[in-house]
């Protein structure tokens, strides 16, 4: 997925200017030292728009682009290494990805982490790089509070900002009392919730800002929409007296 604002080349050497000055090889680098980048996602599952076999190409050919101009990183050479973010049954882990990531920063100490681009195993894997201030790009918004998750740069719009979109809307229709927040959950282990975790950038933000917020799960099975809509008309701002 190469969506985002910016090329590729240009993502890898922001990416090596942010590491440069906390990489203990630094301050020593000797001609064509070899400078890793380690990419952790998915190895087969294409639903995930962060698969290798989406992107994969695309960090190979900038890699390439990268060493092919010796004036972009005078004295270094980029390789690119990769590990898979899949469980057993095809789906992108929270259990997997920290082991993978402990595993490449043994086996290769990178500069700079590549994913993963899964909601969940985003964020365990945020808060090793964190510790070995290592940065990490990925395109998946991390859970969690940013503070604890300081070296991870996000390609796409996050969870908070969504919340920010909803704080401005608030604001702009002057909703000062209560908001109301309706989503479908799906609780499979093996599942983002992207609906879930959307949501709760709206609900954690405008919680932040004294404003009521009632939550609504509609689940998958035997929905009540009549229920659905009776729980935003008795919760929403059309209630107020």
């Amino acid at each position: 997925m190469t969506s985002s604002r910016w090329p590729l080349p240009s993502l890898l050497l922001s990416l090596l200017v942010q590491s440069a000055a906390s990489s203990p090889n630094a301050t020593n680098a000797s001609p064509l030292q070899t400078v890793t980048l380690a990419a952790i996602l998915p190895l087969t599952n294409t639903a995930y728009a962060w698969a290798w076999p989406r992107v994969g190409a695309a960090l190979q050919r900038a890699v390439r682009q990268v060493n092919s101009d010796p004036t972009l990183l005078p004295g270094l050479t980029l390789r690119l290494v990769h590990n898979n973010s899949e469980n057993a049954d095809g789906f992108c882990s929270d259990f997997m990805a920290p082991l993978v990531a402990v595993d490449l920063r043994e086996d290769y100490n990178p500069w700079a982490f590549i994913g993963p681009g899964c909601d969940y195993s985003s964020s365990p894997v945020a808060r090793f790089t964190t510790h070995w201030d290592i940065p990490m790009v990925s395109g998946k918004g991390v859970l969690g509070h940013p503070n604890v998750h300081a070296s991870v740069t996000n390609t796409g719009p996050t969870h908070q900002k969504l919340g920010e979109l909803g704080l401005r809307l608030q604001a702009r229709f002057e909703w000062q009392r209560r908001a109301m927040l309706v989503y479908s959950d799906n609780k499979d282990a093996n599942d983002d919730r992207p609906c879930y975790f959307a949501v709760e950038g709206f609900y954690t933000v405008l919680g932040d800002h004294n404003i009521t917020v009632m939550d609504h799960s509609i689940e998958t099975d035997n929905v009540n929409y009549g229920d659905v809509v009776k729980a935003i008309r008795n919760n929403a701002r059309g209630s107020f007296d």
